[in-house]
């Protein structure tokens, strides 16, 4: 069976936890304009699943405070994928002053240099390997930002969500769980109920599967227009693929 969770897939569903936790009305509204401003950024935006990519940042932040990040750091994990992922309409790519800007009306400076540093740590199975084998370069990491990762990569797999794509899971190197890297990373910066549910969720896909028709074939998130010229042409056009796919 998948692994089962009671994390937040809603805005709604996370401030009821975070005030079930004994949040501040300040901290609240930090996370609240977290999340305000996360709407505009993942407008339109999906995971490679399909999900949400909203939900998915809810989840982050709800993985987060349950694992006693203070709410700055939730905040943060509201916004982790705002210079990855986020639609800015500049075309731009990565961390610039701007974009900065615009981060900082909504978030606390100290916030917003996490999201930025957060950007800047590659999350591949190099990098993890270096991480978990190497105690000096672990520790010359920003645990936060070590933090948000692997609440990240426990989210990712919420609901057997990486059965659901294309998309390739980082940091299994072997067998499933015993290789795979953010355990043992999370282990040693002491998230052990963290690693716990990292292991929850390995073991969970290596014993699951989803029928085929519900598999996409996208490995990275994307957006879907919903508005302007080109939404009602490009939508009669992939109902026509649809048609001719189903009654040929």
């Amino acid at each position: 069976m998948p692994y089962t969770h009671s994390y937040a897939q809603t805005n709604l569903q996370l401030y009821a936890q975070l005030r079930r936790l004994g949040c501040s009305e300040s901290s609240l509204g930090e996370v609240n304009r977290a999340y305000e401003l996360a709407m505009r950024l993942f407008s339109g935006r999906y995971r490679a699943n399909g999900k949400p990519f909203i939900a998915h940042l809810v989840g982050t932040a709800s993985i987060l405070a349950k694992h006693g990040a203070p709410s700055g750091l939730v905040a943060a994990g509201m916004l982790h994928a705002t210079y990855l992922q986020g639609q800015f309409g500049d075309s731009q790519i990565g961390v610039t002053a701007e974009r900065t800007r615009l981060l900082k009306a909504y978030a606390s400076d100290e916030t917003a240099d996490l999201v930025a540093e957060y950007s800047r740590l590659p999350w591949n199975r190099k990098t993890l390997d270096k991480l978990r084998t190497d105690p000096a370069r672990l520790s010359s990491c920003n645990p936060e930002v070590i933090f948000m990762r692997l609440a990240n990569d426990l989210e990712d797999r919420l609901d057997l969500g990486m059965l659901y794509s294309a998309k390739k899971s980082v940091g299994i190197t072997g067998t499933v769980p015993a290789d795979f890297a953010p355990v043992h990373i999370a282990n040693q910066l002491g998230h052990h109920a963290l690693a716990g549910e990292l292991v929850e969720v390995c073991v969970a896909d290596a014993e699951n599967s989803v029928p085929d028709v519900l598999i996409t074939a996208r490995r990275n998130s994307f957006t879907i227009e919903t508005s302007g010229p080109g939404f009602a042409s490009s939508l009669l056009n992939r109902t026509r693929i649809l048609w001719r796919r189903r009654f040929g």
